[in-house]
């Protein structure tokens, strides 16, 4: 998404259906700028209802407001804008208001926030490209015996797109080219987007559990790098055409550069006509997985986490994927209940009351595997058929995980001294990294990648040789 100011005015719906062919009377001029890391500001000379000064409810909330402006997407739909400020003047007033998002056209605007429904999205991502990988032009250059160019082209041959069906929408990856030239110089590129286009047309905030959760987590797990969505646009209709969709990117980083494919957990490249399989399972385990792809992904793009945050951030996401893939527990609830009230009765009425109530609180879950067991579980069993690798990745498994829980613990509690299990700064950022990988090859089996290829895409990345060396050294 790219920054702008457009200088146009701005009016509120009037009556349903009311025809605009004009800028209405009641509209007053302002300006409209928008960042991608800081979101949408408009900026009034005035005030838009005139039944209501404001008085002091400087966070007034105005759900639409439309808006004509100068360019070829004349047309301006603000969503969700909020009052920050006013200023009064003896003969006018200026108004400040942060808005949520926003929607360009060129022949059309929302009425209301039910309006906003389109048959389709699409979306480029920041590293899109890069993950694809692909040279779709063949390069034809003739010379001369003395080895002067006479004759240089450049043919372009569009693959067909890929078609990934859910059970209620299809998602498709676009290929085309971009091209921009002056009188010195031309240039090519190969790009390309997402397109999501369900059964039937949905609202836009149906669209974006797609556009910003699942789509850029695929990307960001394969990468290794942060992904936001990029030249977000909608068809509302053929006939009413397209818009394009501008709001604030939580994390946004700056604009993308080239990343090489090398360091990649897996391209599409290691895909290949299998992308419609593993990126279907991404999608649908996304519901069980919530919690794990959550913390991990948390993990993934702040930018300014401490090391012991991390380090509890993704021995929380282990923990999750234990839980929601192989369950286990000491007992079932209702079989536990008897214990857990006996234990509670147990506790001495001389216990003070709020250390009464974290005894109670402790005891409440005593039913469920500890952090331990679940880690335990989770390499033994769980990850079975990984075995080599992650003994390769942690060593020996038992003190990976000792340590591992040891070190939580004293995070969690942090009650007295660490001990001489505890980790220490560079030991902690070294067990971060390999949990993360341990993490990867969780989120692999989950999709359905076979054994031997996760063994492979393994022995091929970065992080996993220099991990695995570190330990051999």
């Amino acid at each position: 998404m790219e920054s702008f100011e457009h200088m146009g005015y701005w009016w509120l719906p009037g009556e349903p259906n009311e025809p605009i062919s004009e800028i209405p009377d009641r509209a007053i001029p302002g300006k409209l700028s928008f960042d991608p890391a800081t979101g949408g500001l408009l900026e009034l000379l005035g005030n838009l209802d005139t039944a209501d000064t404001y008085g002091m409810n400087v966070w007034k909330k105005f759900e639409i407001i439309q808006g004509f402006v100068s360019g070829s997407e004349k047309c301006v739909t603000l969503q969700s804008c909020y009052v920050t400020s006013i200023s009064r003047r003896d003969t006018f007033s200026e108004t400040k208001l942060v808005v949520d998002f926003i929607f360009t056209g060129y022949r059309y605007w929302f009425d209301s926030v039910a309006d906003i429904v389109f048959e389709n999205m699409s979306a480029k991502y920041t590293y899109l490209d890069n993950w694809m990988f692909q040279n779709n032009f063949d390069i034809d250059v003739r010379r001369t015996d003395y080895k002067r160019v006479i004759d240089y082209s450049i043919s372009y041959t569009s693959p067909e797109p890929i078609e990934i069906m859910l059970d209620n929408a299809k998602i498709e990856l676009w290929p085309a080219y971009a091209s921009s030239s002056s009188v010195t110089e031309v240039l090519l590129k190969n790009e390309y987007r997402f397109t999501i286009t369900p059964q039937e047309p949905l609202h836009f905030n149906e669209y974006l559990k797609y556009i910003n959760v699942h789509l850029p987590n695929f990307l960001t797990l394969a990468t290794g790098h942060t992904n936001f969505p990029l030249n977000l646009s909608g068809l509302i209709s053929q006939d009413r055409g397209g818009m394009s969709i501008f709001y604030q990117v939580l994390g946004y980083a700056d604009k993308a550069r080239w990343i090489s494919p090398w360091p990649m957990l897996f391209t599409f490249g290691d895909l290949k006509e299998d992308l419609p399989r593993y990126l279907v399972n991404w999608i649908r385990k996304s519901e069980k997985m919530k919690a794990t792809y959550d913390l991990y992904f948390e993990a993934q793009y702040s930018k300014m986490l401490a090391l012991d945050i991390e380090f509890l951030i993704l021995a929380q996401s282990l923990e999750a994927y234990h839980r929601n893939v192989h369950g286990g527990e000491y007992l079932s609830k209702e079989e536990y209940e008897p214990i857990k009230t006996a234990l509670i009765n147990a506790i001495p009425n001389c216990v003070e009351t709020s250390h009464k109530a974290a005894l109670m609180s402790r005891i409440e879950y005593g039913y469920q595997y500890s952090l331990q067991t679940r880690l335990k579980g989770l390499c033994s069993e769980v990850l079975v058929e990984q075995k080599d690798d992650v003994e390769k990745l942690l060593g020996n498994p038992k003190d990976f995980i000792r340590r591992l829980v040891e070190t939580r613990n004293y995070f969690t509690h942090r009650d007295g001294l660490p001990n001489e299990a505890t980790l220490n700064d560079d030991e902690l950022f070294d067990y971060s990294r390999k949990m993360r990988v341990l993490l990867q090859i969780c989120f692999l089996r989950e999709m359905g990648f076979p054994p031997n290829e996760i063994t492979r895409l393994l022995n091929a990345n970065q992080e996993y040789q220099h991990l695995t060396k570190e330990k051999s050294a």
